[in-house]
This record gives structure tokens, C-alpha cells and sequence, in this order.
């Protein structure tokens, strides 16, 4: 090991007399260790740990036991009193050791970093409910940082930078000095402290707001106004979440329906009919109530029906229940495009078979000619117009005494067209439709 003369009094081919080690002082004990370190390493020592776990094995270690140290050095206890060092000669140089130590703990973070930005990957535009749109923790620039419906506490529930129907904005709960705290314009606002909410009321607790909506932070309710504390909106409607009302639009912010205004859910020419919208505020509905006759038939003349039974259908669109056409081409012209579809449903929430007819409801037809047409597809047994006829001027029954069975639905698709007639047509054009479909149980 060394040729120091103490070291040669205590040790024999690399082994260490224990008898003759301990009559030595501890500071004496240490240098000889670090002596004998210092040959097995060629320079390098060990620490004051491994002299330690030396120290340990000389005291109190039992006969065979040994110790790893690094480089590939073996500490053992042969004997009571003989230690002796198992070393090699060749072993690999201590940079390239250090930097296969630096790559493996390189590799190890890497590894765990991985594993968390994996976590925190799948935690970012999570679709909670399946139709393939993102809804909860949106990353819009790809820096994996939440911009919109930010959840803080990973219940799927956004707790700021929230949007408005999907729009893709933060309009609620915004945090504006990107603390992850809400800020400005917040939910489930209480302004008279009465224990009830007035601005941004999140109704079913899914974190987005349903009624009385705050769309600008100033304080008052713009859309989906409840005006009748009934926990419904009744007042300004978006269907479509363009921040636009659609329905039962209040004008002069007298909390009164001046524009596009739905019935009253009263008796209107000897019928009872109530217009109203889905909960969701996603589609508009129309449901026609029939009263069964005192002597227990239904305008269907079904005597197995109860008196107390009320059968209705549900007038269902898929955007809303208005329709608005101006500036077409006729179809002739190489620039002509086909104008939109309307499509609705017609649901039958009843036990009884129904009879229904389908009905123009027209707000302005400013077309003079005849040209402008439409045609009505549907299916499961709805009616049908297979070729295209003119839209009306007027109110107008299209569809009359279509049966539908209990609980079925059918649905809809009305085409439209202004048909070319090989010349000029300057008489319809910059004209413009506006309508609206409406239904209603047949006599």
C-alpha cells in the first residue's frame, strides 16, 4: 500500500492489523486511513464518511462482514483482527466516472420533468363531456400554461378566465394580473348582500354562469336576464353565444320585450300555446300544449287518454327559431351560393299519437316575384314538400295533420333557393326574408 514505516508496522499485503491499529490515537487511526486511501486511489480520498464506515467495521464489525466503498474498493473483516482492502488497479478513470454519474442524474430529472410535464400536459384541454371540444384548462398558444376556463384545484370546474358559451374569451372570474385569482367581473355576485345572487349566476354549480350575465364587468345584467326570480332567464337571450340578443330583446332597458318577442304561455286564438327555450339556452324550443277535451278524448280523438293528461310537442331548432335570408343570387349566376338550411326537430314527449301541422310565421318578404322557393325534407314519417315552391308573402300552413307516435321524433330540413330564370332578375335582388316556423296540434 505504502511504504511509510508506520503504515508497514500495521499492515501486510493490504491488510490491516487491528491489535496494532488501535494502539494508535484517533488523529493517527484517521491518517492512517487516509494513508491507505490515498494509495488505493491514486490521489484521490475518500470521504469522512467512508473513513468512518471504516472506523465502524474495525470496532464493531463481526468476522466476514464487509464494506462497499466506491471504485470498486472492498473493505472486509477476515479476521477478529485483520481488515483487508480488496481493490483493482484498473479502474476507470474518475472523469469519465463522474461524467457517466452526471449523465444518469441528468437522465433521472429528465426522466421526472417528463413524467410532470406529462401529468401537466394531459391536465390542459380537457373535454369534459365528450364532443370533442376542449372545456376545462384551454391552452390557446401552446406554451402549456392555462389561458381560458383555468382550473386551480382540478375539480373540472374553471375557477377563472372563465368564457361565455364557449366563445373562447375570458369574461368571467378574469384574472388580470395573472396571479391564478379571479379578479374582475366575478360569479354568483350578491350586490345587496340578501344571501341571493344577482350578476353571473352560476345556477347548476358547473362553474359557467346561466342567467343574469355580465358580459362587459360593469356591473349589470345584459343577457339571459331573470326577470321573475324563477332562476330561468326570460329577457335578452343569446342562442348563440355571440353576445347578441336573439330573443325577447329589451330595447330601451325598460325590462320589457320590445323585439323578437316568444307568446306568453297564454290563450291565443282559442289555443294554448307557450314558447319557450331550452335550459341550456343552446337551441330554441317551442312546445304546443293541447288540453284534452271534458269528455276525455284529445283533439287526436283518442278515448284512451285521462283528462288530467296533457300531451305536448317539442318545435326543437338547432340554432335558433328565427330566420333571416337577404341579398341572394339566383342560381343561374356563376357566383351564386346556396343559401343555408334551417333544420328542427319535432319531438312528441306524450303516450299518445299526435297530429301536428307546420306553419309559416312571416316577419317581411320584400321578394316581388315568385322565385324565391323552398322545399322540406325529413324523416321517421314527417311530412315533406319534394319540390321546390315559392316561399309565402303571408302567414301560411305548409305541412298539415302530420302524424307522429308516442315519444318518437322527426327531423327537418327546409332548402332554399332563388331559381334563375335565364335572364335578369333585378326585380329580387337586395331583397330580403324574414320568418319563423311555428307548430301546433291539428284539430
Amino acid at each position: 500500500m505504502t511504504n511509510s514505516p508506520l503504515i508497514n508496522t500495521i499492515t501486510k499485503k493490504n491488510i490491516l492489523l487491528i491489535d496494532k491499529f488501535n494502539q494508535l490515537d484517533e488523529d493517527s487511526k484517521i491518517g492512517v486511513l487516509k494513508q491507505i486511501f490515498f494509495s488505493i486511489y491514486e490521489g484521490e480520498r475518500l470521504s469522512l464518511k467512508n473513513i468512518n464506515d471504516v472506523l465502524s467495521l474495525i470496532n464493531n464489525g463481526q468476522k466476514n462482514e464487509s464494506l462497499n466503498l466506491p471504485e470498486k474498493v472492498l473493505v472486509k473483516k477476515i479476521k477478529d483482527n485483520e481488515i483487508k482492502f480488496f481493490y483493482h488497479k484498473n479502474k476507470l478513470n474518475s472523469l469519465l466516472i463522474f461524467l457517466l454519474l452526471f449523465t444518469f442524474l441528468f437522465a433521472c430529472v429528465g426522466a421526472t420533468y417528463s413524467i410532470i410535464d406529462y401529468f401537466n400536459v394531459a391536465s390542459m384541454n380537457k373535454d369534459l363531456d365528450n364532443d370533442g371540444i376542449a372545456d376545462i384548462n384551454i391552452d390557446l398558444n401552446n406554451d402549456r400554461i392555462c389561458d381560458i376556463n383555468c382550473d386551480s384545484n382540478h375539480d373540472n370546474i374553471p375557477d377563472y378566465n372563465i368564457d361565455y358559451k364557449g366563445n373562447r374569451q375570458s369574461i368571467f372570474n378574469v384574472d388580470k394580473n395573472h396571479d391564478k385569482k379571479q379578479d374582475f367581473n366575478l360569479l354568483n355576485q350578491d350586490l345587496n348582500n340578501d344571501g341571493v345572487c344577482d350578476i353571473n349566476c352560476d345556477i347548476n354549480n358547473d362553474g359557467w354562469p346561466d342567467i343574469n350575465i355580465d358580459i362587459n364587468g360593469d356591473g349589470k345584467a345584459d343577457l339571459d336576464i331573470d326577470t321573475d326570480n324563477d332562476r330561468k332567464a326570460d329577457l335578452n337571450l343569446d342562442l348563440d353565444g355571440d353576445k347578441n340578443c336573439d330573443l325577447n330583446c329589451d330595447i330601451n332597458n325598460d325590462l320589457k320585450c320590445d323585439n323578437m318577442c316568444t307568446l306568453d304561455c297564454s290563450l291565443q286564438n282559442n289555443k294554448n300555446k307557450c314558447e319557450i327555450i331550452s335550459e341550456n339556452n343552446s337551441i330554441s324550443e317551442v312546445v304546443v300544449v293541447t288540453e284534452p277535451k271534458e269528455n276525455g278524448t284529445s283533439k287526436n280523438n283518442n278515448p284512451n287518454i285521462s283528462v288530467s293528461v296533457t300531451p305536448y310537442l317539442r318545435l326543437i331548432f338547432e340554432d335558433t327559431n328565427t330566420l333571416n335570408i337577404e341579398n341572394v343570387l339566383p342560381t343561374d349566376q356563376p357566383n351564386s351560393t346556396p343559401i343555408p338550411t334551417k333544420t328542427f326537430t319535432i319531438e312528441n314527449d306524450s303516450d299518445i299519437e299526435l297530429k301536428y301541422n307546420l306553419k309559416w310565421i312571416i316577419g317581411s318578404s320584400t321578394f316581388t316575384s315568385n322565385n324565391f322557393k323552398y322545399k322540406v325534407e325529413s324523416n321517421n314519417g314527417g311530412g315533406i314538400i319534394a319540390e321546390y315552391i315559392p316561399v309565402p308573402k303571408t302567414n301560411n300552413t305548409f305541412l298539415t295533420n302530420i302524424s307522429i307516435a308516442p315519444h318518437a321524433k322527426q327531423q327537418y330540413v327546409v332548402s332554399f333557393q332563388l331559381e334563375g330564370i335565364n335572364q335578369a332578375q333585378d326585380e329580387d335582388q337586395g331583397k330580403e326574408f324574414n320568418a319563423r316556423i311555428n307548430a301546433e296540434i291539428a284539430d
